[in-house]
């Protein structure tokens, strides 16, 4: 499926499920729509419903582009798991486990899933499927052993979305966040994604690096998981305890169902086939607490 075919049937799917017309006025079948999603958050981190199309601002970049479709409803997801088996996830799967059970636990019927197994090497363990089960019955089937190949990994779970059939792609890993045996940089993986337009949320098992070294005169550590997260428009967590595991996971399921989708259509100047940065501000509602919200941060413009 082309890419201007793809965004066309995300936009039918999100209309028809919004209770509007697939066909409003300019739409065309092979019309080249970006889409958006958007998480918004309070202070709390709790999702932020029941905001309007005029609270969003969106900028192509830095042209601020007109909003031609906005939503916020469940649009069915697929969604690759990708889960570390290796040496160093020893001692944290039980825990690790049950999160994926917790973050599998907030999916719809017409939502379907694979997952992606790694340790020295990744490899698609369960292929796409409508039934959750078979998902936390293969993290079951496998030990902890042998070195991460996280890159790798992430690299194998994009390859899956070739084969994706719902509009909204989201990518969750559960590791250690390290790497040390991938072919793959993190480098070629981030370009990937910009391609893909996939959300990655991540959690991360390892040690926080404040409890290694507590000398503040150092400069913070560069996460690559965390800014890979970022740009892909999900979120990075970094575990305080194995036990918050599960209320993460349950965190970034819930998220996953409160987002808005955000659609425009790009100008003639700017369908170059480039790479695009995207912005996206959201107006904090009269009295409201501070908003934090999260997008991806790139796309490659259609080419006219």
């Amino acid at each position: 499926m082309n890419l201007g075919i793809a965004r066309a049937a995300v936009f039918v799917l999100a209309s028809a499920i919004a209770g509007r017309s697939a066909d409003p006025p300019g739409f065309r079948a092979d019309s080249d729509f970006v889409f958006v999603g958007a998480s918004v958050v309070d202070p709390q981190d709790h999702p932020v419903r029941g905001l309007t199309r005029a609270d969003f601002r969106l900028f192509d970049d830095k042209v601020e582009q007109t909003i031609a479709y906005f939503g916020e409803q469940d649009v069915p997801l697929s969604l690759a798991v990708v889960f570390d088996t290796s040496g160093s996830m020893s001692g944290k799967l039980a825990l690790m486990r049950r999160a994926l059970g917790a973050l599998l636990a907030e999916s719809y019927e017409q939502d379907e899933f694979t997952l992606v197994r790694f340790a020295d090497r990744a490899a698609a363990a369960v292929p796409w499927t409508a039934d959750a089960g078979q998902i936390r019955s293969a993290v079951f089937s496998r030990p902890a052993s042998g070195r991460t190949s996280l890159w790798d990994a992430v690299h194998a779970a994009l390859a899956q979305f070739q084969r994706a059939h719902n509009p909204r792609r989201a990518m969750v890993i559960f590791s250690d966040g390290g790497d040390n045996f991938s072919r793959y940089s993190q480098a070629q993986i981030s370009s990937e994604l910009v391609e893909a337009g996939v959300q990655v949320y991540a959690i991360d098992t390892s040690e926080p690096p404040a409890a290694v070294n507590r000398n503040t005169d150092e400069m913070p550590v560069f996460n690559p998981l965390a800014a890979m997260c970022g740009r892909a428009g999900g979120r990075y967590y970094q575990l305080a305890g194995l036990r918050e595991a599960q209320t993460v996971a349950q965190r970034i399921g819930r998220e996953l169902r409160a987002q808005y989708l955000l659609g425009f259509t790009p100008s003639r100047e700017l369908r170059d086939g480039k790479l695009h940065n995207l912005k996206v501000r959201v107006k904090r509602p009269e009295g409201s607490p501070r908003l934090s919200v999260f997008w991806r941060r790139g796309y490659r413009a259609p080419l006219f």
